[in-house]
């Protein structure tokens, strides 16, 4: 999982739980087509993983930060299709909906 710090894409930890085989097989068939060979992240991590573009807002729940600014305890709650990136905290962009630019209409 990632947060956006100003223009960058920086690691914010690793989410794992709050899936259920509903959602978690609904999240695979939506991050599948963004697969991509590297990291997404401005600085490189020595985590292993399958990596995707950064093209989904989630909403997770957490307890605290790190110091790293990493979350504790992340629970998965969902996609957030009703918010645009550009109203978000971590970040600014198209909307997620149909990558339509922001103010477009749905």
């Amino acid at each position: 999982m990632g947060r956006r710090k100003g223009k960058e894409l920086v690691y914010a930890g690793k989410v794992d739980h709050g899936f259920y085989k509903v959602s978690a097989a609904d999240l695979r068939k939506r991050l599948e087509p963004l697969v991509r060979k590297s990291q997404p992240y401005s600085k490189r991590i020595a985590h292993k993983g399958i990596w995707v573009e950064p093209k989904l807002l989630a909403e997770i729940e957490y307890r605290a930060k790190s110091a790293e600014a990493k979350v504790r305890h992340p629970f998965f709650r969902g996609l957030r299709e009703d918010l645009c990136r550009v109203d978000c905290p971590y970040g600014k962009g198209r909307c997620l909906r149909e990558n339509r630019p922001v103010g477009a209409s749905f």
